[in-house]
């Protein structure tokens, strides 16, 4: 009989103990109903965000969603799901004796970090550094100012992982039989944090920057809430990986680590997609009135253009005209 988990086996695990007991002198709780519990919610709670940003990338004609940069929060969505996925191998919540978990450089570092985390803070500064080209360099959002700074970025994290992929897994990312878990080497973890630490500043000063923005653009509320969110994550992720660097052994701690990483992503993507989704679904044509009067009467038709990289500046007003015929 298993543990209540079907990938959980009491066999195993009861080795896994004996195994941390005599290595490490330390004790460890076998995975069970509590894994499977946090594994569960946060699957769930990924379902609903994913499907709202589906939900937006289907809808991205719509102005007042098109103003959130929908196909940028898709890939930021994806890319919180990929750091769910390799980090559960690393986290301890899953066995990987016997499965591709084993390969911990292919889920802990590409999909986990690579692909996942990095990429989604990358894409996040993307975000918040269009709106600051819009409304404060009056610039749109592409050409070379945007692209080669987003090429630096990708060619420093794939030289990043290039490295930990060449380096020998005692000195990166390794598997470790007896206890059944990935090991990552605590210079990898270093490089990581500071990586998002720069990133997630970034992203705060560019906010703070454009936080007089008028009202039909405004995220300065859902910024500095999103910015709380982060901090959270990397001062409790940054005081474990120091504090307790052995986590993943305890069923608490390595809970509360998962727990508190996707469900205050969960919560930022949340601020950002909740209110333009729930006015489309509910309150289309109304909310659209609103929502382009306010543009128009804020003056930004030119910054809407630029920051949703629209050709056509007189698209609002063709809105705006349409509203105000169908209130008329």
């Amino acid at each position: 009989m298993g543990n209540g988990l079907s990938f959980a086996n009491a066999a195993v695990e009861q080795e896994r103990v004996e195994a941390a007991a005599r290595l490490l002198g330390a004790r460890l709780d076998p995975r069970g109903p509590g894994d499977a519990t946090v594994i569960m919610v946060l699957a769930a709670a990924y379902a609903v965000t994913c499907a709202g940003a589906a939900y937006m990338a289907w809808h991205r004609d719509y102005p007042p969603i098109r103003s959130k940069s929908p196909l940028l929060l898709a890939g930021i969505t994806v890319c919180a799901v990929l750091w769910f996925v390799g980090g559960l191998p690393s986290d301890g919540h899953v066995g990987l004796r016997g499965t591709a978990f084993e390969n911990c450089k292919a889920f802990g570092m590409w999909m986990r970090i690579i692909c996942g985390v990095s990429s989604l803070c990358g894409l996040w500064a993307a975000r918040a550094y269009g709106q600051f080209r819009a409304f404060r360099l009056g610039k749109p959002f592409r050409g070379r100012g945007v692209y080669i700074p987003l090429l630096v970025f990708a060619i420093c994290l794939l030289a990043f992982g290039t490295v930990v992929q060449v380096l020998s897994p005692e000195r990166s990312l390794h598997y470790v039989e007896p206890l059944d878990l990935c090991v990552i080497s605590s210079w990898t973890s270093m490089v990581v944090l500071s990586i998002n630490w720069t990133i997630w500043a970034a992203v705060a000063a560019l906010g703070w920057m454009c936080r007089n923005v008028k009202t039909s653009f405004r995220e300065g509320r859902e910024t500095a809430l999103g910015c709380v969110c982060v901090c959270v994550v990397l001062v409790s992720i940054t005081v474990v990986k120091f504090a307790a660097p052995r986590y993943p052994l305890s069923l608490r701690l390595r809970i509360l680590v998962t727990a508190v990483d996707h469900s205050a992503t969960n919560l930022y993507l949340w601020l950002i997609m909740a209110k333009p989704v729930l006015n489309c679904i509910f309150r289309r044509d109304c909310y659209l009135d609103q929502w382009v009067g306010k543009l128009v009467e804020d003056g930004l038709q030119l910054q809407y253009a630029m920051a949703c990289d629209d050709d056509d500046q007189h698209n609002v007003t063709t809105m705006y005209l349409t509203c105000s015929s169908r209130t008329a």
